[in-house]
């Protein structure tokens, strides 16, 4: 089940993005180009997301004494996701972005295994500060290193846990929203 149908009403009829291509920062633009954006992320969450959300559950990440291992697949999608070139696309062409207007970058992003994935890396990047700071204060001793480690374990408790739920709906192949007739939007 997709939700680009929803997608594409919102965006091209609700909020017109069309009409943006009229401006001149956006005049490279069209509604072709929007839509292969969209199907960039959508491909990328599909095969590059999707098949390893169960395995960063049987495969968590872990510290061999000096770095932060997860298994290939998390490389692999955030590799594929930076080389698509939507990691700035929303950026100016002189920065290496593609120019594309906030809203179609926001809307190809929102993917929730985007989102889900990114909280993956997030846990990744609150492993290795933790490791740096215990590096140089081994006891915890200082307050900084104490706040670290407790930001850290905030994550892995509090927040690392959302992508479930996250996932969950688009598992779930849910038509709630899909449902609902053009006029409730």
């Amino acid at each position: 089940m997709s939700l680009r149908p929803t997608l594409n009403f919102l965006l091209y009829q609700w909020l017109d993005v069309e009409s943006l291509s009229q401006r001149a920062r956006f005049a490279d633009h069209s509604r072709e180009t929007f839509d292969a954006v969209l199907e960039t992320c959508e491909r990328l969450a599909r095969e590059k997301y999707a098949p390893f959300n169960r395995l960063v559950d049987t495969q968590e990440p872990r510290l061999d004494g000096e770095q932060v291992i997860l298994p290939q697949a998390t490389h692999d999608a955030h590799k594929a996701y930076v080389e698509s070139g939507m990691l700035g696309a929303a950026q100016d062409y002189e920065l290496g972005g593609m120019q594309l207007p906030y809203t179609v970058n926001a809307s190809a992003n929102a993917v929730p295994f985007v989102q889900a994935f990114g909280h993956g890396v997030l846990a990744w990047i609150w492993l290795d500060v933790a490791l740096v700071a215990l590096e140089y204060d081994a006891g915890a001793t200082n307050a900084a290193t104490a706040g670290i480690l407790g930001a850290t374990g905030y994550f892995y408790h509090y927040e690392l846990p959302k992508t479930g739920a996250w996932l969950r709906p688009a598992e779930s192949r849910d038509m709630t929203c899909a449902n609902l007739p053009e006029e409730a939007f």
